[in-house]
């Protein structure tokens, strides 16, 4: 992928790799356990996790959670990430149902991008640009579109 933030890029500390693509399985029972302890509302075992709408960073903005018996919707963007515990990295992810019979999954498997709410300014990806030339004015103005940077005195 290119993006600012992408390890790959020369410069880039390796270890920024662990929130750039990541992966997390969670045991569907889990899930379950997990979802009524932070909502309260009982949907019964957690069988699918649909994801909704997305912002313009990619993340979610709404989930659908479906049970046996019920269903959940889930937002915003911090409500999505503590579906889990500890909370996933971002909202900005898919999610595979795994195993099991008859639409009862014994796992689910969440890919993600990023590290954080996706609203404003990547660390990495303005360490990126800086890298490879781009000054201050460049970076603010590719993250916060429609700013001017000028003297405020």
């Amino acid at each position: 992928t290119d993006v600012w933030c992408n390890p790959d890029r020369e410069g880039i500390p390796k270890w920024t790799q662990k929130n750039f693509r990541w992966e997390r399985v969670v045991d569907a029972d889990d899930v379950t356990t997990m979802l009524l302890e932070r909502t309260k509302t009982d949907i019964g075992r957690v069988v699918a996790i649909e994801p909704g709408q997305r912002g313009v960073s990619g993340r979610l903005q709404e989930v659908t959670v479906r049970g046996t018996t019920g269903t959940v919707t889930l937002d915003p963007e911090l409500e999505i990430r503590r579906m889990v515990m500890p909370p996933l990295k971002s909202s900005c992810f898919v999610v595979e149902a795994v195993g099991g019979e008859a639409g009862q999954p014994e796992t689910f498997v969440f890919r993600g991008a990023g590290y954080g709410h996706g609203v404003g300014m990547c660390q990495t990806g303005a360490m990126g640009m800086a890298l490879s030339g781009h000054d201050f004015e460049d970076i603010l103005t590719h993250y916060y579109r429609g700013v001017a940077v000028e003297p405020a005195y």
